[in-house]
Parts: C-alpha cells; structure tokens; sequence
C-alpha cells in the first residue's frame, strides 16, 4: 500500500488537491471521505493540516505540500518518510503541480 500526505496551507486547499487528484485518478476510488481517498490498488491519500499535532507520528511514502512549508516542517517531514519505499527525488512533490495538472 502507497500512502501519500497532502499537506496544504489550509483545508480549503487540501480539499482542492484531493478534488483534482480525484479526477485525475486512473484506478477506480473504493473510499472518499472529506479528507482522504483510497483507490482500488491500495493508494491513500490523506489531507493532514501543517501542525506539528497532526504530523506527529505519521508515516508516508511520499507527500504533497506546499512549499512555503519545506523548510519550517524539515523534520517533521523527514520523520514521516523516513521508511519511504518511493525514491527519494519523488518523495515530496509541491501542490502547485497537482493543482496546475491537466
């Protein structure tokens, strides 16, 4: 299973990222709820908001944030991927280019 934070300014924009990835999916969705989607394949992604509560204790394979957070959440950040089995120049990818997709 590939599990992918998204890590949004606010949670109006999370639900943007989530709404595009959405529609951008190939594989068939099984779970949509306010914040997260789970695709056939096995596929999470979920919308956590850029609080250090929130983080604590996540783990992911890749994660979607905006970039004004790459520096203020580097630990955070690297604790979450550290059992990443996404290679490490695809692990955080900036929201703009999901959003911007299409």
């Amino acid at each position: 299973m590939l599990k992918i934070l998204i890590i949004p300014e606010n949670m109006q924009r999370g639900m943007r990222v989530l709404d595009a990835i959405h529609r951008k999916e190939t594989e068939p969705i099984v779970t949509r709820t306010r914040n997260m989607i789970r695709t056939q394949g096995g596929t999470e992604y979920i919308v956590v908001l850029p609080e250090v509560r929130y983080l604590k204790g996540q783990r992911a394979d890749q994660i979607i944030l905006d970039y004004a957070f790459v520096h203020s959440l580097k630990h955070e950040v690297d604790s979450i991927l550290h059992s990443s089995c996404v290679p490490e120049a695809f692990q955080i990818m900036d929201d703009r280019r999901v959003l911007n997709f299409g």
